[in-house]
């Protein structure tokens, strides 16, 4: 998981303005407000930053207090959501930006390592993905045959860079890192070719890894977990790869085994974290051979320092899957709403050859809050029943993407676009009979009314 500060120093600073003015007579808007950020700012950066703008101001510490989601739940999973529909037979999801428009594309590597990116055509509230490109941006195949990687910005230049690991069927015994630096920008990324073992990293001694960027010590650079198959003993060891640089400018350490009390699934275990309980630290979730979810809770209660629990939690927070398969799984939020939402590999089907994405939709919110609330956005649809057709007519808002998404009676998306002109004709030809559900939404404002297909 990316934390760093520097995106979000718009948001800090308007989180202690907030903070210093608050008193007794502070609106609710203010609390509320104070509350949002607070859950954005402890998503995305190192809580110490936050804590220490707390300092003297014991309302706002009792507004933060008392909250507590470890019982946060999932709803029941959801197979290749928001129109993910291409599915290779190895299909390990990472999340991130790659084109700075401020919501999350997917990014996953096939087996035989080419790249594939689908861009996130909707919104940061109301995800759509675009059918995939190979490859784009300069990047290439890896070279492996299970190809896994993670991503974050290591050389603190605004961009996402990617790390890769993986299966090596023809090495067979030693894994390299493979580095692929984005030498574009924010917005239009152009990769570099693949380096091996930069910034100090050495090669693996393992047939199979699994790499991690997280900020697991909290010093604002990122640090890589790394899983290692030991062929000898048959099982799996974790390798942290502390960073001793900067941001900016990244060195590794020398690799320490399992450390923090880190615990693994044999004979195969792939790591990813999340601060689900929202106490300020990251906890590790593992995944073993079978494609089971197992939660070792961080209990140190410091930041820099964790200790994960021995004894872990087995499908924690309702996850629970229908297949058995070697997967990966990330946590991140999805639609916008301040709560982390889940993402896995799905088993692949022997008859199709093909794989997917589980997606499992988080019930609870962060801090006890309600979903964001947008403003009703105000629009005409005729006729209703419609045949071929149907005219829609809305108020657009200035430099505000706004998008029309169709749903049958099942929540299966069937159509979206983004409107441009205020005055709209939506061609039905393609539908089935029956009852729809068209919903037009921006940052600000959502619409939403059913119409009848005939």
């Amino acid at each position: 998981m990316k934390r760093t500060i520097v995106p979000f120093k718009k948001q800090l600073k308007q989180f202690k303005k907030l903070v210093a003015n608050l008193s007794y007579d502070s609106s609710e808007k203010a609390s509320r407000e104070i509350k949002r950020l607070f859950a954005q700012l402890s998503f995305n950066i190192p809580s110490v930053y936050i804590k220490s703008t707390l300092v003297g101001s014991t309302l706002a510490i009792a507004l933060l207090s008392g909250y507590n989601v470890s019982a946060q739940q999932f709803k029941a999973p959801v197979k290749n959501p928001y129109g993910i529909t291409d599915n290779d037979n190895v299909f390990q999801p990472e999340f991130m930006d790659i084109d700075g428009d401020g919501d999350y594309d997917l990014m996953t590597a096939s087996y035989y390592g080419d790249h594939k990116v689908y861009r996130n055509i909707g919104t940061k509230f109301v995800p759509n993905f675009d059918a995939p490109t190979t490859n784009p941006y300069g990047l290439s195949g890896s070279g492996l045959q299970f190809t896994l990687l993670t991503s974050g910005d290591i050389d603190g230049d605004g961009d996402v860079d990617i790390f890769e690991t993986g299966f090596d069927y023809y090495s067979m015994g030693s894994v390299d890192f493979k580095f692929i630096e984005n030498t574009g920008t924010a917005t239009a990324p152009a990769f570099t070719g693949s380096v091996n073992n930069p910034f100090g990293l050495t090669a693996i001694a393992s047939f199979i890894s699994m790499p991690k960027l997280v900020d697991i010590d909290g010093d604002g650079d990122l640090d890589i977990i790394a899983s290692s198959f030991n062929t000898t003993s048959y099982s799996t060891e974790y390798l942290l790869y502390l960073n001793a640089g900067t941001a900016s400018l990244p060195s590794f350490e020398p690799p320490i085994t399992n450390p923090y009390n880190m615990t693994v699934e044999a004979p195969l275990s792939f790591p990813t974290f999340g601060d689900l309980d929202r106490d300020g630290d990251l906890d590790l979730y593992n995944f073993d051979y079978y494609g089971n979810l197992t939660m070792y809770r961080d209990t140190s209660g410091t930041t820099g320092d964790p200790m994960f629990t021995s004894n872990g939690i087995t499908s924690p927070h309702n996850i629970v899957f229908s297949d058995e398969s070697v997967r990966t799984g990330t946590f991140i939020d999805i639609d916008g709403d301040n709560d982390l939402d889940f993402f896995a590999s799905a088993q692949t089907d022997t008859s199709t050859n093909e794989g997917g994405i589980w997606f499992f939709k988080d019930t609870a919110n962060y801090l006890g809050l309600p979903a964001y609330q947008k403003e009703e956005l105000a629009f005409s649809m005729y006729p209703s029943p419609a045949t071929n057709e149907i005219n829609v007519e809305c108020t657009l808002v200035a430099d505000n993407k706004t998008t029309l998404v169709i749903t049958d009676a099942q929540g299966r998306q069937v159509y979206n676009t983004e409107l441009v002109d205020s005055k709209n004709n939506i061609k039905l030809d393609k539908l089935a009979t029956g009852i729809y559900t068209i919903q037009i939404e921006n940052d600000k404002y959502k619409g939403t009314k059913k119409f009848i297909k005939q």
